[in-house]
């Protein structure tokens, strides 16, 4: 995914290694990406997503389960080898491998493979919309201490220029040139300097404080950025309608996908729920054998046994019947023999047929459906946001250039002005008030321009995020 980095062209550039005193924008982003907390949340619900994907594809295919047990018997009991009832203690073993495949389930499994996908894709628009958010929070913060940095210069500025028309009142008052008042007035002039100095000063502290929070940095106190040479950027975007920009947003924007796959993953879930109308097969299958220590092992060579009495003749003879043989028992039959001998194997089908669940499926699909609606409206209402959004961030931008260009103006007239009112303070044209005015009028209108520049910059790049999805830096 593009990094949506925010900012002006960067001239200088800087190690990244944690502990620099100086940062780019660029160096911001990749660090406050890397240990946003949203973001990494994001990263590990892309995992789960994942996961949760890999186990419904699996889910479509046949389990096979593997129990064993041995167990000991006393009293009179049901022999499982023999199924004759004893009351010999006995030790017996068994050994099962089961197998179930689900066959056709209402093609619940299909929809939930489909729904995980879904879910999937998601997860990653979400972690590009939760990138996004990060990365023109830290861009916007780093904007204001660049805008209070220059403020700060402005105002040191200004305090400079006062203590040097200090310097040459003191002297012109020594002369006797100019009364004791003008110099009393620069001198107050110097504390409101000095009080804007501070303040100046402040609002840069704070800002890359808060700058330094973004990024979650233990220790701010040694937080500085880079300064960049900046260009007031194109007003490109600004041709573009507010409509042509939404239309290329809804293109763009990871925030409009991932509503869009919501509201395809709860229609899945009403596809799961409706699965529990209809019947399910399932193929079923085992494979298993025992053991008893009750099972005799029979020697190979049979014994003679005289023949059994059968009746008699008319005389009275005894009549026999044929020799007999049998085997002799000669311990337990070893347990690898009783294995082999005692497998069975099952082969079978499971078919379900629900008839009444209790309303527990109608109940089912009917949240499925309430929950699907709720994610259209919510998608619907996201792009109505986004539109609004972009509305607003269009005439932010068409106002902040004319108010640039305002400014811009205003600085060259109030220049003009200034070196004037100079000219004719150096003659005694005008008095100290007069030009203090005429300063302060220069000062405000350069502020003001600073003010407007950077909320233009900031404005336009709002607009290239939208089109493109991505700042350039």
């Amino acid at each position: 995914m593009k990094k949506y980095l925010f900012s002006i062209a960067i001239l200088v550039s800087v190690s990244t290694a944690f502990g620099q005193e100086k940062w780019s924008l660029e160096d911001c982003v990749n660090y406050a990406l890397e240990k946003n907390i949203s973001v990494q949340q994001a990263r590990l619900q892309i995992q789960a997503a994942q996961n949760d994907r890999e186990g419904a594809i699996a889910n479509l295919l046949p389990n096979l389960d593997f129990d064993a047990g041995y167990f000991w018997n006393f009293g009179l009991n049901i022999d499982p080898v023999t199924n004759l009832p004893t009351r010999d203690n006995r030790q017996t073993n068994t050994f099962n491998l089961n197998s179930n495949w689900v066959v056709f389930d209402g093609l619940a499994n299909v929809n939930q493979v489909a729904k995980s996908r879904i879910e999937h894709m998601a997860s990653l628009y979400n972690l590009d919309a939760i990138k996004n958010d990060v990365t023109v929070n830290v861009s916007n913060g780093f904007i204001q201490v660049l805008l209070n940095k220059e403020l700060l210069r402005v105002a040191e500025a200004q305090l400079q220029t006062t203590k040097l028309q200090e310097d040459r009142t003191a002297k012109l008052v020594e002369a006797g040139s100019l009364p004791m008042g003008d110099l009393y007035q620069l001198q107050a002039q110097i504390a409101r300097d000095e009080q804007n100095l501070v303040n100046a000063d402040n609002n840069l502290t704070i800002s890359k404080l808060l700058l330094a929070q973004l990024l979650m940095l233990e220790d701010p106190s040694t937080f500085d950025i880079i300064e960049p040479i900046a260009e007031i950027p194109q007003a490109t975007y600004l041709s573009f309608g507010a409509e042509e920009i939404y239309r290329r947003a809804l293109e763009a924007q990871p925030i409009v996908e991932q509503r869009r796959l919501q509201v395809e993953s709860a229609a899945r879930d009403i596809a799961i729920a409706r699965a529990g109308y209809m019947p399910s097969l399932v193929l079923i299958g085992r494979i298993s054998t025992n053991y008893s220590n009750q099972i005799p092992q029979f020697s190979t060579d049979p014994i003679d046994l005289p023949p059994v009495p059968i009746g008699a003749t008319a005389s009275g003879e005894t009549v026999f019947g044929f020799p007999r043989q049998t085997l002799v028992p000669e311990g337990i039959k070893p347990i690898g023999n009783q294995w082999m001998d005692n497998r069975n194997q099952f082969v079978g089908m499971s078919l379900r047929v629900p008839i009444f669940s209790r309303l527990q499926v109608r109940n089912g699909v009917r949240r499925a459906d309430l929950n699907q609606r709720g994610t259209q409206l919510n998608y619907e209402q996201t792009k109505m946001d986004l539109r609004q959004t972009i509305q607003r961030a269009h005439a932010d931008a068409v106002a902040a250039l004319n108010t640039y260009n305002a400014a811009d103006k205003s600085v060259k007239a109030n220049e003009e002005a200034f070196s004037y009112a100079q000219r004719r303070f150096d003659v005694g044209a005008i008095n100290q008030v007069e030009f203090e005015t005429a300063r302060n009028n220069l000062v405000q209108a350069q502020s003001e321009k600073i003010r407007s520049k950077y909320e233009y910059t900031f404005r336009v790049k709002v607009l290239e995020f939208y089109v493109t999805n991505s700042i350039t830096y």
